[in-house]
């Protein structure tokens, strides 16, 4: 695991020297870059050495501001020196010597000295990536012109240069009960400079080119604060002639753009990216997809493409462009063929940006690469090659691949016939020579800027990730789902919602140890507002494929696994995708926090639109998490173990089963119809049955009531069901006739304990016996008969709680009738069922339930007693208007008497207006 600081920066101008003499037939293209780097190469390797010995155990791990000038590096915490008056000092003292490791970007010094065996597992550890070599360094005391004195490690053989910030990581370790203090210094790599060389090149602008990758984006905007107008200026006093843009860049210059009431003025410096489709008319003046220039006679095209998933990668919700993935067949074709064809253009240059290239070694028509950074040191690369037939021939590899170094500033000469056919191409990487390089004390306050972004605020946050997790199987530091697990569980605790998610948006910088509160603030990103909002389970159920719950060991940190695609941070809803234990249901509602900008996503989550905004957190969402994680080490007292037990348990992030109590008005139902007629006696021989119809009127409406009480694995249910039906005919000087088509009235009470989940088939489920009482009755009496009062008792074990299985169930019924006198008791078996889902690809939900009870004989067995009952219910809804469906149903009743012979049955059909409402009294 290298861990890495890695950041971008902006180069700076300086005045443009005597340009050089070209080749007649030669043209150059050069290129800068924009990135600074601060990487470890050893720390990975302690730990693995501490895991594999119970002799070396790393106790603690912490950084520090230091400075280095590639050949001193600071020991300890310097006082506030300057970099220009450690650039000014001269004056070293040598007061001893010591043993180093040096390899790669770093430097081990440890007092006292590591034990052998240590450093030889350090040294062997490394042998597939660089070579680990052991040296002596002179310990050396420094005093600055002004006084000031700092201890500082020579290595002696390395040329010394400007003196620049970095950072140390101190190790305490315990090597068989003796205390030893490690310490790894890195070279900081990148924003050394400009070239001298280049720049005297690409300002002969008839043969040569000079190329930006990239504007500075987030840097130097978010960390430098510099106006994007400013850093154009900056660029154009290079001469630059293109900048290619990058995912950061696009928004960034987006932003100053829609801000401009003047026009933008049209410079000599081009903004180019490819793949983007651009709908503002004034932002396409100002990006184009490509641009052409005649170098040295040859007309040569400058494409630059982003990744396809670059709208995740910077969130380019609010930037008026829609990315086009780079590697379609169709888009490519179609380009390049317009570059060939109608421009004709002799040669295609591509310019990826965000480790894209690969993407690009492969397509016809393209001729060189500018690809992706090796971060190995300046100018070490140097390739020439010969293309004899290279204009005739078919090829979808490009003639030349460039890998850029860690300085960033390189260049591309091309040969050509005199017909224009490309010959030979070199690329160089310009080394950093002192003699070179075009240095501005600028790059001292930007680099300082940095660092202060990084490491400013020295309290620290969050502990050490090594205290909190003993598993060594777990990483030395926060995962990316570490970090966005505790921002999830402070703003469900918050916001006091059932759940809360939001997008991993990986951050590139991390170190082992203490997390300090600016490098908190560097991944909670940019400032949005927390919105409150009831939110349909469709949602919910749409992002479950992108909730991410535990990262395994090998994706490490999980920076890669994320890195521009959708995974969700959620709280509230565990790996058994159950909210407060329930299953997650389309139709229910869910009170949700989440950060604001994601509502804007209503094209890929389309489900958002039905979100009902319940309010805004007044504190956005950095405040909040970052006062909590202050209130969280202020509440410890001190006390680390209170501290580190209170993070991890956020991080952890498990659902908590609280006492849940809602009010649901499952269902209320109405049909309602009236015929009236007059005066239709005269038309009796009219063949209109609506002219000889009798007047009648048509009414029946159900309702179910229930309280719904969970806590733990107990479920207690409360409700009543009223089912009632009338139909009045009124013949023509006839008597009324009155008939119901249904008369019920159900109070009942059911305890569920839930002893098992199930999962299968049917989905995820839970498994318990239940208990229902309940009494059953009629609002009226039927003519003739005494009023139905029975008490029925239910027991038997249930499959409930499913996301769209509501319950299916067995058990034994004992029903007490005091229908008649004296009152009589009747036992049965019975099975039912309740579902509800809705139907793929339709707007349709599917409700249905039923029940069978078999009744057992009895000497006491009267005509009025049945064997069997069976009712089944089936409703199909769609949503009318807010909650108010309209459903067609089906309802079907079939009985068997003990002593009366035949079946009966009743079947109902038709359609009626629907209307739920689940109350969340306490969640």
């Amino acid at each position: 695991m290298k861990l890495a600081l890695v950041l971008s920066g902006i180069l700076l101008a300086a005045p443009p020297l005597s340009p050089a003499a070209e080749p007649p037939k030669e043209a150059g293209i050069f290129y800068f870059d924009h990135d600074f780097r601060i990487g470890f190469d050893f720390v990975s390797d302690l730990e693995k050495t501490a895991r594999s010995t119970d002799t070396f155990k790393i106790g603690s791990v912490g950084t520090e501001v230091s400075r280095t000038d590639g050949r001193r590096f600071m020991i300890g915490t310097p006082q506030e020196i300057s970099l220009d008056e450690l650039n000014r000092t001269t004056t070293y003292i040598k007061t001893g010597e010591t043993d180093i490791l040096f390899g790669g970007n770093s430097i081990l010094v440890s007092s006292p000295a590591l034990p052998s065996a240590v450093s030889d597992l350090i040294v062997r550890s490394q042998l597939g990536y660089f070579t680990v070599g052991r040296a002596r360094a002179d310990l050396v005391t420094g005093v600055t012109p002004g006084g000031k004195i700092f201890a500082a490690l020579d290595l002696n053989k390395t040329p010394g240069g400007r003196w620049s910030p970095t950072i140390n990581i101190v190790y305490g370790i315990d090597a068989g009960g003796k205390k030893i203090t490690a310490t790894e210094s890195c070279f900081p790599q990148g924003m050394s400079g400009f070239s001298r060389s280049v720049l005297e090149r690409s300002s002969l602008k008839d043969r040569n080119i000079l190329i930006s990758l990239g504007l500075g984006g987030r840097l130097v905007s978010n960390v430098i604060g510099m106006p994007a107008d400013k850093a154009i200026a900056r660029l154009e006093k290079f001469k630059t002639d293109i900048t290619a843009l990058g995912p950061d860049d696009l928004r960034y210059l987006w932003e100053w753009s829609r801000t401009r009431t003047d026009p933008i003025p049209a410079g000599a410096m081009s903004f180019i990216c490819s793949n983007i489709e651009i709908k503002d008319a004034k932002f396409a003046e100002l990006v184009k997809p490509y641009v052409i220039k005649e170098l040295n006679g040859v007309r040569v095209a400058f494409v630059s493409f982003i990744p396809p998933n670059a709208a995740q990668l910077a969130d380019l919700s609010d930037v008026p462009v829609i990315v086009k993935d780079p590697i379609d067949l169709g888009f490519r074709s179609s380009l390049v063929e317009e570059l060939r064809g109608a421009q004709n253009v002799k040669l295609v240059v591509a310019i990826p940006q965000e480790d894209t290239d690969f993407h690009f070694r492969q397509i016809p028509g393209v001729d060189i690469v500018v690809g992706s950074k090796s971060w190995e040191k300046s100018g070490t690369r140097r390739e020439e090659i010969a293309l004899d037939s290279w204009d005739t021939e078919f090829h979808i590899a490009p003639a030349a691949l460039i890998i850029r170094d860690s300085r960033g500033v390189g260049g591309v000469t091309l040969g050509f016939s005199e017909s224009g056919a490309l010959k030979t191409v070199r690329t160089q990487t310009i080394p950093a020579a002192p003699e070179d390089i075009l240095y501005d004390s600028e790059y001292d306050l930007f680099k300082e800027q940095i660092i202060q972004h990084h490491f400013g605020l020295k309290e620290t946050l969050l502990p050490d990730p090594r205290k909190i997790y003993k598993d060594p199987s777990h990483p030395r530091v926060y995962s990316q789902l570490d970090f966005k697990n505790i921002v999830v569980s402070t703003l469900k605790e918050r916001a006091g919602a059932e759940i809360a998610f939001m997008k991993i948006q990986p951050f590139s910088s991390n170190v082992p140890g203490d997390v300090p509160a600016s490098l908190v603030r560097i991944w909670l990103g940019e400032e949005d507002k927390v919105v409150r909002a009831w939110v349909p389970g469709s949602l919910i159920r749409a992002l479950m494929p992108k909730f991410d719950f535990k990262l395994a060991p090998e994706e490490d940190t999980g920076y890669q696994k994320y890195q521009g695609k959708d995974y969700f941070a959620v709280s509230g809803l565990g790996p058994e995708k159950r909210i407060s234990g329930l299953p997650v249901r389309d139709s229910e509602f869910y009170l949700a926090a989440f950060p604001a900008r994601l509502l804007k996503e209503t094209d890929k989550y389309p489900q958002l639109k039905n979100a009902r905004i319940a309010g805004y957190e007044e504190k956005t969402l950095n405040t909040i998490v970052l006062e909590s994680l202050e209130k969280i080490k202020k509440d410890s007292g001190g006390d680390d173990r209170a501290w580190e037990a209170a993070i991890k348990k956020l991080i952890e992030n498990k659902p908590v089963r609280k006492p849940v109590w809602r009010l649901n008005l499952r269902d209320i139902s109405l049909q309602l119809s009236d015929t009236g007629v007059r005066h239709t006696e005269n038309f009796s021989q009219v063949s209109d049955s609506r002219l000889r119809t009798s007047g009648q009127t048509y009414f029946q409406g159900s309702g179910k009531l229930f309280s719904e009480f969970y806590s733990g694995n107990l479920r207690f249910d409360s409700g009543v069901s009223a089912d009632y039906g009338r139909i009045t005919l009124r013949p023509k000087d006839q008597p009324r006739t009155e008939t119901e088509s249904v008369d019920q009235l159900l109070i009942e009470n059911e305890l569920k304990h839930q002893f098992l989940r199930y999962n299968g088939f049917l989905g995820p489920m839970v498994l318990g016996p239940f208990l229902n009482l309940a009494y059953d009755t009629e609002f009226t009496r039927q003519p003739g008969l005494p009023k139905r009062k029975i008490v029925r008792g239910r027991a038997g074990l249930k499959l409930f709680e499913g996301a769209y299985i509501r319950e299916l169930y067995t058990g034994l019924v004992t029903e007490q009738e005091y229908t008649y006198n004296p009152a009589r008791t009747k036992y049965a078996a019975e099975v039912g069922f309740g579902m509800n889902m809705p139907l793929p690809g339709t707007a349709l939900i599917l409700t249905a339930d039923g029940n069978y009870r078999n009744f057992a004989r009895s000497r006491f067995d009267t005509a009025a007693d049945l064997k069997q009952r069976l009712e089944l219910n089936f409703k199909l809804s769609t949503r009318l208007y807010g909650d108010i469906m309209i459903s067609p149903f089906f309802n079907f009743f079939l009985a068997t008497g003990k002593l009366a012979s035949g079946t009966a049955t009743n079947i109902m059909t038709g359609f009626s207006l629907n209307y739920s409402r689940l109350f969340k009294l306490k969640y």
